[in-house]
């Protein structure tokens, strides 16, 4: 009886999380690696830090290959619904689009496999569960997303909206828990931004920014400076939301004695509901366009690559012992997801 009990109990707790909505990010707090790697990137955008060594930001409308992936049962069944998955990449794709960041949204692949339904529960937590498998499911060159009913935090004691891996990261995917495929589409944007770089809008590994912002960048040659997101155009934000759009004020001050006013339509806030955020700052789509368009170490430029692929071609000279082939009589299928 007290094991039918516990096993009643866990159901409950797993349904919950399951029903429950809009949960926040779980992605893990950044280590020193990660702060000097965000630190000597943010410099390079600078264009001052070394000659020769400036960061590429490009220009113009830039096509993001995207391949979503939905966990389900061993038998094919369950996992969350293809219909909410769509809907939600659609709407993600929709608030990257006033950027010229475009989706180019690949057919839904499907994991059939049971044990990873509920991310983490094997009792890893959910991102080394991830690590350990969802890797082997990417597509190459591709943005790999993946969707499952749960996603677990870090200690797997708790239900997660998601979480990303950095451009700096060995691996490469984010994840997405099915209580939030809402359809707005928000914490799909919000991890994908992570995959590109982004910050919490109330980041604090750096310290806690400046209302007035004298302390919110980094110095182009200086140690680990700046605090926040780094980010100079996204307000000083204490992550204090209410479920009301609105900031709710209340008074809040920073070390300086100045009132807190964040931006309830930035992306990457924690602000609820979710329909209420739709927006990245310039500095912000900048960071993600410096991860797509350099060749550094640690970006994301593998995903935006050409490919070339040519086909043999069977040509007749001429009385002049000349002949004329065109591109297209050796392209085999070439592509540039970017022209």
């Amino acid at each position: 009886m007290k094991k039918f009990t516990s096993l009643i109990l866990f159901c409950l707790i797993l349904l919950s999380w399951q029903n429950y909505a809009q949960q926040e990010c779980g992605i893990e707090d950044l280590t020193t690696e990660d702060a000097a790697q965000l630190i000597l990137d943010a410099q390079s955008m600078s264009m001052d830090f070394v000659p020769g060594d400036e960061a590429i930001t490009p220009v113009g409308p830039i096509t993001v290959p995207f391949q979503p992936h939905i966990i389900r049962n061993d038998d094919g069944t369950g996992g969350t619904s293809t219909a909410d998955v769509t809907a939600d990449i659609d709407a993600a794709a929709a608030l990257y689009l006033p950027y010229g960041i475009i989706l180019d949204i690949k057919p839904i692949l499907y994991i059939d496999r049971t044990d990873l339904l509920t991310l983490g529960a094997v009792g890893t937590g959910g991102s080394t569960e991830g690590d350990n498998n969802l890797p082997a499911y990417n597509v190459l060159n591709h943005v790999n997303a993946y969707y499952m009913p749960v996603v677990l935090n870090g200690s797997g004691t708790g239900a997660i909206g998601g979480y990303a891996r950095f451009p700096w990261s060995a691996e490469d995917y984010f994840t997405v828990g099915g209580g939030n495929t809402d359809g707005t589409g928000a914490t799909t944007a919000h991890e994908m931004g992570h995959y590109f770089g982004l910050l919490h809008t109330h980041e604090t590994a750096f310290g806690d920014e400046l209302v007035d912002g004298s302390n919110c960048g980094t110095i182009p040659g200086a140690p680990l400076v700046g605090a926040g997101d780094l980010l100079c155009d996204t307000p000083a934000d204490p992550n204090i939301w209410d479920n009301n759009c609105a900031y709710p004020g209340g008074g809040a001050t920073d070390t300086n004695g100045d009132v807190y006013d964040p931006d309830p339509a930035q992306i990457m806030s924690y602000n609820t509901p979710f329909a209420c955020v739709d927006s990245f700052s310039a500095d912000a789509e900048a960071r993600m366009r410096f991860y797509m368009g350099n060749d550094f170490p640690d970006t994301r430029s593998y995903l935006f690559s050409p490919t070339a692929v040519c086909m043999n071609a069977t040509v007749t000279l001429n009385s002049a012992g000349t002949a004329t082939i065109t591109a297209s009589d050796v392209d085999g299928g070439s592509s540039d997801p970017n022209g």
